[in-house]
């Protein structure tokens, strides 16, 4: 895949990021601001004040952890009549990495490649640009991801074709290139007595059982190009080949609203739940192998939003398994076909605070 063709493909969705940027703008307006929000409650106008009993802030001290990731950027298509459904997967692996903490520094970076999903000859190769930011405040969360994938198997083939053994290696589609552009932006009602950072950035003790409920909204843009027809060859027949896409692209617009808690045991070990189903107003567009508009429609469609964690933490020593993944599910052809992406990622990790004055 030539850098011409990852231009062009990035100048044509060059408007989608200009989109994710106002809507958080909107979202920074409606829910009273960053900087705002450090000093009072911009819901009520309530000073800021933790509950200690509940959270320890440990943004005093400097957190170092090693951690290990696994992204997860899938889709899966069905044909017309939903007989069947492909499942492409990225030949990416887990990379590992190092995280920094210090008071309202929050970074983390993947800096070697530990393993693939598997070897070249079956799997083929993937080339990626993935960037995935989340942002924790004790009031406010965001999440933004620029994900651009060239190299796909088929990872069901064996739904296709009943003969076919792992030895015979996986169908390969290295002309398969997806962009997905995403952001959201959400505000914790319960945050006196609630800590997302203590799960997924470390930089808060839970020490008691507490939840919250949460509100926001999220963009998203999905892009898939190919050479051919994105749908394996089996799905070809005499009635519904001249329905099938080689460029398809999805836009949706959705609220954010979801539940998170987090029990703890003994104060030490934790495990956290958050869970966002919803909807969102979506729009569908596919191009033929000419580059005619093939079908076009705004519908209703359903998403689901699933955060988890488990660990170990202290004043000193804390490490865990923490993941997160989005699933959206789009429909095609006068809803006859569906179309699901699901992105995401899950890290083990290990780390120390230090006293740092």
């Amino acid at each position: 895949m030539s850098a011409l063709f990852f231009l062009v493909l990035l100048l044509h969705l060059q408007f989608a990021m200009v989109r994710i940027f106002l809507v958080l703008c909107c979202l920074w307006q409606i829910t009273g601001g960053y900087s705002k929000g450090l000093a009072a409650d911009s819901i009520g106008n309530r000073p800021l004040i933790q509950d200690t009993a509940y959270i320890d802030n440990l943004q005093e001290k400097l957190s170092i952890k090693l951690f290990t990731l696994n992204r997860t950027n899938n889709f899966t298509i069905t044909d017309i009549g939903n007989n069947f459904e492909s499942n492409y997967e990225p030949n990416v692996g887990s990379d590992l990495g190092v995280g920094l903490v210090y008071k309202w520094l929050k970074v983390g970076l993947a800096f070697a490649r530990i393993s693939k999903d598997g070897p070249e000859s079956s799997h083929g190769v993937t080339r990626r640009l993935d960037l995935q930011g989340h942002v924790f405040t004790q009031k406010f969360g965001a999440d933004v991801s620029v994900q651009l994938y060239n190299g796909f198997y088929l990872a069901n083939p064996a739904t296709f074709n009943k003969e076919w053994k792992v030895n015979d290696g996986y169908p390969l589609r290295s002309d398969i290139t997806t962009l997905s552009l995403g952001a959201s932006g959400y505000y914790v009602f319960n945050h006196e007595k609630f800590s997302l950072q203590s799960v997924y950035v470390q930089s808060e003790w839970q020490k008691k059982s507490a939840g919250s409920f949460f509100l926001g909204g999220s963009l998203n843009t999905y892009a898939i190009i190919a050479d051919s027809a994105i749908s394996p060859e089996n799905f070809s027949n005499s009635t519904n080949q001249n329905n099938f896409f080689e460029d398809a692209r999805f836009r949706s617009l959705s609220p954010l609203f979801g539940y998170s808690h987090t029990l703890v045991l003994n104060e030490n070990i934790f495990t956290n739940l958050t869970l966002s189903p919803g909807f969102a107003m979506s729009n569908t567009r596919l191009l033929d192998a000419t580059g005619a508009v093939a079908y076009r429609n705004n519908h209703i469609t359903g998403r689901l939003g699933l955060r988890f964690g488990l660990g170990y933490n202290s004043r000193t020593f804390f490490g865990g398994f923490s993941a997160e993944y989005n699933y959206q599910q789009f429909r095609f052809n006068e809803s006859q076909g569906r179309f699901g992406f699901t992105r995401g990622q899950a890290r083990l990790y290990v780390g120390y605070r230090f006293d740092w004055s």
